[in-house]
């Protein structure tokens, strides 16, 4: 049975290399992770690591009191171009952004619903699956960071990025499975511009623009789906933003895998066991 289920997993991070391999040409933008940490109760620390061809994704959140998150992320992203007809003078591009966001959020445990419907919570045995329930919760931030394309004429553009944010989340956990979607809407506006060496035509006209229309407003979506145990899972993430802004010329949807560390549960068992 083990062994199945790791050939199951090994052929679905298979899929997510081959659903993320595609043509590129450059980008100022990728639709980037939300913040999905999904912390439940006070105490909790999370921290999740995800990767595709292209990208890695790293997030850590923390709750030092009941219904109050702390989270940050970093996001990288390489593109390479591998159209050979030269529809630009595209070669490869580097995006990366950090975030830091402070929120609140609020679990609603079944079994604790349970429970107080029978009025029994001395005697309550509780199932294996617990805690179990659903999830909301609220971010707001801040980001920044830097895209930098480079191009086969020997130019290279690099511009800074920032970006402030709303965040809201809805997601079903338990103890071994966990499905979960995202939605967050920012300001996000370029700064610092700076071309080197030689930079014409279509690429020069995409960055006119760029800053001609500087200050954007992306919606940014991000599905989650994860399994394992208390202490950690394996997780797909899906994150995509319909209906950017032309100017930005935004990398596609992203899918990767990656696993979720549940930092809290290991340290309380490990004091337990001494």
């Amino acid at each position: 049975m083990i062994k199945k289920t790791l050939k199951l997993f090994y052929n679905l991070i298979c899929l997510v290399f081959i659903a993320t391999l595609s043509s590129c040409t450059h980008s100022f933008y990728a639709p980037n992770d939300n913040i999905m940490v999904q912390l439940k109760e006070k105490n909790d620390l999370v921290a999740n690591g995800s990767f595709s061809s292209q990208t890695n994704v790293f997030q850590v959140g923390y709750s030092p009191l009941k219904h109050l998150a702390i989270a940050g992320s970093h996001y990288s992203l390489t593109d390479q171009n591998s159209n050979d007809g030269g529809i630009n003078n595209f070669q490869d591009g580097r995006f990366n952004m950090w975030k830091a966001s402070i929120g609140t959020y609020y679990f609603i445990n079944l079994g604790d619903i349970r429970n107080k419907r029978t009025g029994n919570k001395e005697e309550r045995v509780y199932s294996p699956i617990e805690p179990i329930g659903f999830l909301f919760d609220l971010y707001t931030g801040y980001g920044g960071g830097r895209v930098e394309n480079n191009y086969v004429s020997g130019g290279q553009s690099i511009f800074q990025h920032q970006q402030y944010f709303i965040q809201g989340g809805f997601h079903f956990i338990s103890s071994f499975v966990d499905v979960g979607f995202s939605a967050r809407r920012s300001i996000l506006n370029f700064y610092d511009g700076k071309l080197f060496g030689q930079v014409t035509g279509r690429d020069l006209d995409d960055i006119n623009q760029l800053i001609a229309g500087n200050r954007y407003s992306p919606t940014e979506f991000t599905f989650k789906v994860a399994g394992g145990w208390k202490y950690g899972k394996a997780f797909f993430l899906y994150n995509f933003a319909p209906n950017l802004d032309p100017n930005l010329l935004q990398d596609g949807p992203n899918l990767s895998v990656g696993l979720q560390v549940h930092i809290n549960e290991i340290i309380q068992s490990t004091k337990k066991g001494k």
